[in-house]
């Protein structure tokens, strides 16, 4: 039997609270049993640089902490949903400032995403 296992990303810039608000998450989703890797990745300036936190979380010990492919994104600016749509290739969910968009499109601008 395959594990589920489930990748998320908050991705904008730097200063928005990004790898702040997945550690929170993180840590809510080990205190209910489930196996969560977060990671992280930030640019050297210390404002408005990209930033991103990935958090891949299953059901039993995964094989690979690091997402490959992800499940849901949280885009908070428009280079945060540039720099993710490399690996959004099964998202189906993504989140912007103007709301959720399902899948079923995939955008060019923080107003729409995913296929």
């Amino acid at each position: 039997m395959t594990a589920v296992r489930r990748e998320i990303r908050l991705a904008g810039s730097g200063g928005q609270g990004l790898i702040t608000g997945m550690a929170i998450l993180s840590r809510a989703l080990a205190l209910e049993g489930r196996c969560a890797a977060q990671s992280q990745s930030y640019e050297p300036t210390s404002r408005g640089g990209f930033c991103y936190s990935d958090l891949v979380v299953a059901e039993d010990d995964g094989d690979y902490p690091l997402a490959t492919g992800l499940d849901a994104i949280a885009a908070l600016s428009q280079i945060g949903l540039d720099r993710s749509l490399e690996l959004s290739n099964r998202a189906r969910w993504c989140w912007s400032t103007r709301g959720w968009f399902p899948n079923g499109r995939r955008a060019a601008s923080i107003y729409g995403c995913c296929r």
